[in-house]
């Protein structure tokens, strides 16, 4: 399933080269985007965390580039790439909803690159794009720390030290009006041991003007 996955940004690629109906092109953007990083421990096979590690929000300028929406022949339904490499240095946990200092930390960086599905509810209005997607691609996660599981019913300790090719999967919404973009996602590589899943979430909300190339 995994190869899978990794083959798949490959032959979203070979697409929009050769498929007549399709024009794939980039914008260039600036804006301000909000983000936060978490890294989520889960036991093998659960679907609650075990121990969740938090960074604070952050706000930064943004300059750069972005894939344009490539829509098939007579429809709503298209798709666009989404790449991103960032760092990270996180040393608080979330308990309760609440974000504590127990004493751990992690740091290290991530990368995804993923085609995203996008279903434009806007299709048919000039003016204006509402767009939501899912995407799956291929990931990179490098992470180095410790985190104590405090879901479990003894909390222990947990130390990590990773460097690991996988997939990334992400969510995406966004609306456009205008040149204006406003825009939330979710989106992050996983990667697994043999008693550990660890999910990095990757939160991010945009506001961007949009300048064709």
């Amino acid at each position: 399933m995994k190869c899978l996955v990794k083959l798949l940004p490959i032959v979203f690629v070979f697409a929009s080269f050769n498929a007549d109906a399709v024009d794939y092109f980039w914008d260039a953007i600036v804006g301000l985007t909000v983000k936060q990083v978490s890294l989520d421990v889960f036991e093998e096979g659960e679907t609650d965390p075990a121990g969740i590690l938090i960074d604070d929000l952050s706000f930064f300028p943004e300059f750069g580039v972005e894939s344009n929406i490539n829509y098939f022949p007579d429809s709503s339904w298209g798709y666009k790439f989404v790449v991103n490499l960032a760092g990270f240095d996180i040393s608080k946990q979330e308990v309760d909803l609440d974000e504590v200092d127990l004493d751990t930390s992690a740091d290290g960086y991530f990368f995804y690159a993923m085609p995203v599905g996008l279903y434009d509810f806007h299709k048919q209005k000039a003016d204006s794009s509402l767009l939501v997607g899912i995407g799956v691609g291929i990931g990179y996660l490098n992470a180095e720390g410790d985190i104590i599981l405090t879901e479990l019913d003894t909390p222990v300790r947990q130390d990590f030290d990773f460097s690991e090719l996988t997939y990334s999967t992400g969510v995406f919404f966004q609306y456009v009006v205008e040149g204006w973009s406003f825009s939330t996602s979710v989106a992050g590589p996983e990667v697994s041991d043999d008693d550990f899943d660890y999910n990095l979430f990757d939160l991010t909300f945009s506001v961007r003007k949009t300048i064709p190339l």
